[in-house]
């Protein structure tokens, strides 16, 4: 295998992988969004009605970027909203973090110590880094094209 077909595999794997995650992301909130209410009222960030909203329509998104997150034609702009997201987030746990919240970031639906506002901080920050490898990637690839 050469280098270009090893560098073609490896960012296939990688967006596969951050699909994954976000349509299980998603998907877990879909199954009960009263609850990944209750997380987003958590945060102390939005009023009832826009968590309502974000608690309706994010986990479509999420599950919706990850679909295209596994689709060559869709990768490029997803990967943009991906980032943005992800950017986003990192800075509400930040807030979160600071006002010393003791929260689930509900990231999963699953609650326990893996949804700790620091081990998400850290699944972001790793996710953050994987996109920023498809960003270098791509970048490669778009200068030998």
């Amino acid at each position: 295998m050469n280098a270009k077909a090893k560098n073609s595999f490896s960012s296939v794997c990688l967006s596969v992988t951050l699909g994954l995650i976000f349509l299980l992301a998603g998907f877990g909130k879909l199954l009960s969004p009263p609850t990944f209410y209750q997380n987003i009222l958590e945060y102390r960030l939005l009023d009832s009605q826009s968590s309502w909203l974000l608690a309706h329509y994010l986990p479509w998104l999420e599950c919706l970027l990850g679909l295209a997150l596994m689709t060559a034609f869709l990768r490029p702009g997803a990967l943009l909203l991906a980032t943005m997201l992800c950017l986003l987030f990192l800075l509400v746990l930040a807030s979160v973090w600071l006002r010393g919240l003791n929260i689930s970031c509900g990231c999963f639906a699953g609650g326990g110590w893996l949804d700790s506002v620091p081990v998400a901080m850290l699944k972001n920050i790793l996710m953050l880094a994987a996109m920023t490898m498809l960003w270098v990637k791509s970048g490669a690839r778009l200068r030998s094209a």
